[in-house]
């Protein structure tokens, strides 16, 4: 997976079967990413004051693992009808999916035959606000950065607006937003989290 100015970040691809299921499963080829990944971010919201939080590599993490598994599958040879996607890393796949990645052009997925007819289903498991995997810049200018620099995407208004928490366009930076705005279908995992 390419980044701005940087070497591409190389993934592999594991498999393994569930009965009849292929699985497949996103490593990187030195862990050291990931790892660090996860101590210095965690997988909830964390607290805005908190030194060791790094919001661009919490970006860039979730453009691995979503632009990562549109790769894997066309490495596999995959032809996909439906993705489903959940809580986490993978809140921004069904973006990359519909409109690619502005720093690799390549990563025209939707050009592709493997993805062409492929639709996405977001899966909300819980909509808290630790879940929703909320980023605060300090500034407009910053978030931008970090939408660029993290996702590989510019920060047009139009794209903009699919990533704020609404009321709050000039900074917070809303992955749950961005899953249900670009995903062809949402649901919940129980009735008791509708409405």
């Amino acid at each position: 997976v390419p980044f701005l100015g940087e070497q591409p970040v190389p993934l592999r691809i594991w498999q393994a079967r569930a009965g009849h299921v292929r699985v497949l499963y996103l490593r990187e080829e030195s862990p050291n990413y990931f790892r660090s990944l996860r101590e210095t971010y965690g997988y909830a919201d964390p607290d805005p004051l908190n030194p060791r939080r790094d919001p661009e590599k919490a970006l860039r993490c979730a453009r691995l693992v979503s632009n990562g598994t549109l790769r894997a599958l066309q490495e596999m040879n995959i032809h996909a009808s439906v993705i489903q996607t959940n809580d986490g890393y993978t809140y921004y796949l069904a973006r990359y999916l519909k409109e690619g990645d502005d720093v690799d052009p390549g990563s025209v997925f939707r050009a592709d035959e493997r993805l062409k007819y492929a639709g996405t289903v977001h899966v909300i498991h819980a909509a808290p606000r630790g879940y929703q995997f909320l980023l605060y810049p300090d500034r407009e200018q910053r978030r931008n950065e970090w939408v660029l620099k993290g996702l590989g995407w510019n920060s047009r208004k139009r794209e903009v607006a699919t990533l704020t928490v609404p009321g709050n366009e000039n900074a917070s930076l809303s992955a749950l937003r961005a899953a249900a705005v670009h995903s062809d279908h949402v649901v919940t995992v129980s009735e008791g989290y509708r409405g």
